[in-house]
């Protein structure tokens, strides 16, 4: 690579002069398989400024955009793909509530990605808040939105890659650590069994470091 697009994970980024053509022209320019990389990171940062800044033009088409970014982090350009990331993370930051529904898809995608052996791909994967991490935030505030990140780490435990599971394990971990294991024992809205199937199955993982996970002391 001749040379890479800088990415600034937690940059604020200004206002766009035109957002509503900024978005349209943006979604066109990720469809296509023709454009110059450089300009996709671009329609990338575009994306990125609109959620900091023009949330309201994003909610009526939030799931379309959300496809279209995953798209990219499945681009073959690694600089691309970590941009997407970076995008999604910030989705997730500024837009909080709104991006409930997108957890699985998205959070699929990154956790896939975050198996494979490219560092750089690797960074952006378990960078925070660019990405996986940022995809998790919001579902450590209320029992709802925990109750569908066991959910989603849950599904993820039957992964065939091991990196997989243990990010997945990690995840569930670190769930754990911030609300408490008093609550989610609790039994409020059935987090408490999603948990439990999520470790009895970590428990008895083939791979050594995904049981490990396990140990909550």
């Amino acid at each position: 690579m001749s040379h890479i697009v800088e990415i600034k994970d937690q940059a604020r980024l200004q206002p766009l002069d035109n957002p509503e053509q900024a978005l349209d022209k943006t979604l066109k320019l990720l469809s296509s398989d023709s454009v110059d990389w450089e300009k996709k990171i671009e329609g990338l940062t575009s994306l990125r400024s609109m959620a900091q800044n023009h949330k309201e033009l994003l909610m009526p088409r939030l799931h379309d955009v959300c496809l279209a970014v995953i798209d990219e982090v499945k681009n073959l350009r690694s600089a691309v793909s970590r941009a997407a990331m970076v995008t999604l993370g910030d989705m997730y930051v500024h837009l909080q509530r709104a991006m409930d529904c997108e957890v699985v898809v998205t959070g699929r995608v990154l956790l896939h990605l975050a198996s494979y052996a490219n560092a750089f791909i690797r960074q952006g994967c378990e960078h925070r808040p660019a990405s996986h991490g940022a995809v998790l935030q919001p579902y450590t505030r209320l029992e709802g939105p925990a109750r569908r990140r066991a959910e989603y780490c849950l599904s993820l435990l039957s992964h065939h890659n091991a990196a997989v599971r243990g990010s997945a394990a990690e995840h569930l971990k670190s769930l754990v650590e911030v609300m408490g294991a008093a609550h989610i024992l609790s039994g409020k809205k059935d987090l408490t069994i999603h948990f439990l199937i999520a470790v009895s199955k970590l428990a008895v993982d083939p791979a050594q470091y995904v049981r490990s996970e396990t140990n909550y002391s």
